[in-house]
This record gives C-alpha cells, structure tokens and sequence, in this order.
C-alpha cells in the first residue's frame, strides 16, 4: 500500500484552483492511480441555522464561508472514509489566506501535505470572475482584489505554478512534480 499523502492546490479566488484540480485529476486518472479529487470549498458551503436571520436570510460568515469547522470537519470524515476504501493519494483545492488557515487543515489530515500554489496577475482574476453573474463570486472577486491591493502575502508553499497559461500544461507540471504515477 502506497504511504498516505495529499496536496493543496490553492491560491486567490479566481485563480484556476478547481479547473487545475479536474484536469491534474483527469491525468491522474488515465495514469492508473487510486486518488481522490476534493474541492475542500464545496465541504463547507453550507449555511446553518445559527447563520440563518429571521428574515430567511444568510449572514455570510467571516472570512468565507466556505472556510471553517465545519468544512475540516467533513474534510476529516471524507480522506478517512475514503482511505477505508484504498485510497491513499488526495489532491485538494482551496484557497487558503492565512498561516492559521493552513495550520488547520494541516492538523485536519491524517498524511503529510504538499502546498502548490498558483499564482496570477490580478487583471486575468478580474478578467476571469467580473463576468461571473453570481454574487458569490462577486464577493469572491471583492475579496481577491482587498487581499492583493492591501498587500497580501500568500501562504508559504513547496511550488509555485503561474496559472496564466493553458490549464494542460499547470496541470501536467503538477502531475510530473507530484511524482505519484512513478
């Protein structure tokens, strides 16, 4: 059995997080790997009875909401019911924005984690979500633009990839680094 290992792909929203995600899984896939692809986001974007007004509105929750308790929590449950099934490779994305936030989800896994970054201008972000119709991803873009024009710093990470460039030639330089179909 393959010893346990995960990697973050993160970045700013708008970065290409979910769109390298599926096509690095994509090659994982055709490679022959048992793995699992996790959008960490989608584990946490929930919106609970405490968030709930009593208008039947939501009160966002600080930072985001698809960051927090309750997103590491499902984290945790999914890699080890996953691992009960063989698996033993993860490959996540997330956008993490502080040294905290990755000590988290750090603490939130079972197996060592490498950090891949992707890193791109700030126009190309604008460019990618300001035709986006959903308030979600406006706010997303809101919060990109504060983080970077207030001097943002990205979490320390073990590769940086520029994300502006064709998504098969990031996700194929993230495959290769990986070393997981050797």
């Amino acid at each position: 059995m393959a010893r346990s290992e995960a990697a973050l792909i993160t970045g700013v929203f708008g970065s290409g997080k979910s769109t390298v995600l599926a096509e690095a899984a994509d090659l994982l896939e055709v490679g022959g790997l048992p793995f699992a692809a996790i959008d960490v986001d989608w584990l946490g974007w929930a919106v609970t009875a405490a968030d709930a007004t009593g208008t039947g509105a939501a009160t966002p929750p600080v930072p985001h909401p698809a960051f927090g308790d309750l997103a590491l929590e499902n984290l945790g449950l999914v890699v080890a019911n996953d691992q009960r099934h063989g698996i033993e490779r993860f490959l996540l994305a997330h956008a993490v924005w502080t040294p905290d936030e990755l000590a988290a989800l750090r603490a939130a896994l079972p197996m060592p984690l490498r950090v891949v970054g992707l890193t791109v201008p700030l126009p190309v972000v604008q460019a990618r979500l300001a035709g986006d119709p959903t308030r979600a991803r406006q706010d997303d873009l809101a919060r990109t633009e504060d983080f970077v024009n207030g001097g943002g710093k990205p979490v320390p990470v073990d590769l940086a990839l520029d994300a502006h460039r064709p998504v098969a030639a990031i996700a194929r330089e993230l495959v290769d680094w990986l070393g997981w179909l050797h």
